[in-house]
């Protein structure tokens, strides 16, 4: 066996992930894709916003 030091080649994966449908994906190049390929959501990178139901007040 060689004392020689074994040298491994590590590689930064971006996985990406919707806020819509939780669909994690690697994209295949760097520039970001226009919609989620699992729900096509254009805004899949902002969080989802609750609606907020307000009571009807009568005044």
């Amino acid at each position: 066996m060689s004392t020689e030091a074994k040298h491994f080649i590590t590689k930064e994966v971006r996985l990406i992930r919707c806020t819509h449908c939780s669909h994690v994906w690697q994209p295949r190049t760097e520039v970001l894709p226009k919609v989620c390929p699992n729900c096509g959501s254009r805004k899949y990178l902002e969080p989802r916003q609750r609606k907020t139901h307000t009571k009807n007040r009568r005044s």
